[in-house]
């Protein structure tokens, strides 16, 4: 099957060994005190979405995946602008 190790990675398909949810890591946080958890989001008892954050620690990775736009952000040249939604709406409208 698979073997637990502390780095998930977004993108990777993962099973929580203490409840068993299975789903797709979405985003990783990192603690002052070296806590790494994982996001997680998948279904769960009677297919019902969910999401719940776990320490990498107890995730079993199921197989290994790839986010495109994470290893993107990482490659990206140095004077890169920085990422988010683009140009901010304004109202042009000359009726108001």
């Amino acid at each position: 099957m698979g073997t637990i190790v502390s780095r998930a990675e977004m993108g990777d398909t993962v099973q929580d060994t203490v409840t068993g949810m299975k789903g797709v890591v979405t985003a990783v946080s990192l603690y002052l005190n070296g806590c790494r958890r994982c996001l997680v989001e998948g279904t769960f008892e009677g297919n019902k979405p969910l999401e719940c954050w776990f320490d990498d620690t107890r995730l079993l990775i199921l197989k290994v995946g790839t986010c495109a736009q994470w290893e993107a952000s990482r490659t990206a040249p140095a004077d890169a602008p920085p990422g988010g939604p683009g140009s901010v709406p304004t109202r042009n409208d000359p009726s108001r």
